[in-house]
């Protein structure tokens, strides 16, 4: 525990350096196609140079400067979700930082080529612990956590209500990932869970000697769904500095 505490203050030092200038805005997106399809969703912007007004720009030259990836593609959110557990604490607030969430059915990728047009519906801050502040910018928590897409619905709603127990842990060989394990089920306590945690990473130590992350991923996938089955949720916190 001990080990992945000192992660997070790692992540969240480093995070800290840049407060003053970077902002995270979540846009909400009118977006029309060529074919006059209508999309309405949200984009994640993390950048030093956020707008809130577009006087200089329009929001559809911004999202395409600032938010289309080296695909030409914009990832859009059809509906994200704040987590009610697990909760991580920012250290350096008194807040309980809750991570976002949304399922792949929720997610959309648009061509660039197809966008006709985009509309801003409206603004605001990332997560639950940033400052809304026009004037001097938006002020993020030091950590951009990606927003998790490899829960299902059923998930997401179980996962606003309090479990049984969690635990945390992280491979050795990428420490700026973290993964949450949390029981709904009562006869899989805090121990249980350690347990399960250990072994499944003392079973990935040859992968990890050879750096072998086709195989790492596949054991993960296959741990996920073993104790999916067990009322188990397990998934990683991937983020973005």
């Amino acid at each position: 525990m001990r080990k992945i505490i000192v992660v997070l203050i790692i992540i969240l030092s480093i995070g800290k350096l840049y407060a003053d200038a970077g902002n995270c805005v979540k846009y909400q997106l009118g977006i029309t196609l060529l074919d006059d399809s209508y999309t309405e969703g949200f984009v994640f912007n993390n950048s030093y140079q956020a707008e809130y007004e577009f006087k200089n720009i329009t929001i559809k030259d911004f999202i395409i400067k600032n938010c289309i990836n080296q695909e030409n593609k914009l990832i859009v959110y059809l509906n994200v979700l704040t987590l009610a557990f697990p909760k991580l604490s920012d250290f350096t607030q008194d807040c309980d930082f809750h991570l976002n969430a949304t399922s792949l059915e929720n997610l959309k990728t648009i061509d660039l080529q197809d966008i006709k047009e985009i509309k801003l519906v409206e603004f605001n801050i990332c997560h639950n612990c940033d400052k809304f502040d026009i004037t001097d910018g938006f002020y993020w928590v030091g950590i951009y956590p990606n927003v998790i897409t490899e829960l299902t619905n059923k998930e997401i709603d179980l996962l606003q209500t309090e479990p049984f127990s969690i635990h945390s842990f992280y491979y050795p060989i990428d420490e700026t990932s973290l993964f949450e394990v949390i029981s709904y089920n009562k006869l899989v306590d805090a121990e249980a869970l350690k347990k399960l945690c250990d072994d499944f990473l003392h079973a990935l130590k040859p992968e990890f000697d050879k750096n072998n992350w086709e195989e790492i991923n596949n054991k993960y996938t296959s741990f996920k769904e073993v104790l999916r089955s067990q009322n188990v949720i397990v998934f990683k916190i991937g983020f973005m500095m």
